[in-house]
């Protein structure tokens, strides 16, 4: 992370993990979550059950969450492609619960305020998971 000034510490960010490379600008800027059902599979967790999809474009680096009971994870990444619309294609550059890749898949409702459908696939460290939600 890049310093603010002398003895400032890091500077505030979006999110942990590499800064990421340019993806396309035209996709939808939206901060939504929806009650729905999934399940995510790593190590970290194995079949957790996932009652809540979030989706973050808004900010500087876009990000999407699961959860459910006790637990949540944040995927964090640049959008690489997209419909203009409703959907977009985001590739993982970390996670709050350290290094990671992959993608992430997002559509979201005509109106664009509820998420209809995630799913995402890749590496945590040296694990593999996968994970969908949908409402």
């Amino acid at each position: 992370m890049a310093a603010t000034g002398l003895n400032q510490g890091p500077a505030p960010g979006p999110g942990p993990g590499p800064i990421p490379g340019p993806g396309v600008g035209n996709y939808p800027r939206v901060k939504v979550n929806t009650s729905g059902r999934g399940l995510f599979n790593a190590n970290v967790a194995s079949n957790a059950r996932i009652t809540r999809g979030w989706v973050d474009s808004r900010s500087g680096r876009p990000s999407v969450t699961f959860s459910g009971g006790n637990f949540r994870i944040t995927f964090y990444g640049v959008v690489d492609s997209t419909d203009g619309s409703r959907q977009f294609t985001m590739r993982i550059t970390g996670s709050d619960r350290g290094s990671a890749t992959g993608r992430a898949e997002v559509r979201l409702n005509r109106d664009r305020n509820e998420v209809e459908m995630i799913n995402v696939n890749g590496r945590i460290g040296r694990s593999n998971f996968t994970g969908n939600f949908s409402r």
